[in-house]
């Protein structure tokens, strides 16, 4: 009971690391759109301070008791999160850019194509959702997205978390 009671307890700790480190990543992109652009998962930059986001994550994931190919493929997949997501809030910067117009002034400009699309009855499930509020919290679903993945994760391996 006390060793299962321990991991557990680590696992918070472990995961709120990782929490720490791809929040730090999402900053960076956010602060430098471009960023993500320029630097692959499958072919990161051989520096050593961009190596280390690399071994905190696989020492987390090794704390956590995931076997050496979850380890990896989990490794590769939450910084792919996060640059995927970054890509697609650099997206949402360059087309306020070259349309001149904000994400909310877009949707305004649209509304009534869109208004027709919804009301059609085709897509029922998209017309429940509140486009421009999804759109415009970029960071709410970054939060979400990582919380979900690390949370899955976590119920993957039960054992081992």
């Amino acid at each position: 009971m006390g060793r299962r009671a321990d991991r557990r307890d680590h696992r918070a700790v472990d995961q709120h690391g990782l929490v720490g480190v791809y929040r730090l990543q999402w900053r960076l992109y956010r602060r430098h759109p471009w960023l993500a652009e320029l630097l692959s998962v499958t072919r990161p930059p051989l520096v050593p301070e961009a190596m280390a986001h690399s071994e905190w994550t696989l020492q987390a994931l090794d704390e956590l008791g995931l076997p050496p190919p979850e380890r990896t493929r989990a490794a590769l997949a939450l910084p792919a999160l996060v640059r995927g997501l970054a890509l697609g809030a650099a997206g949402e910067l360059r087309a306020e850019r070259e349309t001149r117009m904000r994400t909310a002034q877009w949707w305004s400009v649209v509304d009534a194509e869109v208004s027709s699309l919804l009301g059609s009855g085709r897509l029922p499930r998209l017309a429940e959702v509140e486009q421009a509020a999804v759109v415009d919290d970029v960071d709410g679903v970054f939060d979400h997205a990582l919380t979900t993945y690390l949370d899955g994760l976590s119920q993957t391996h039960p054992s081992g978390v």
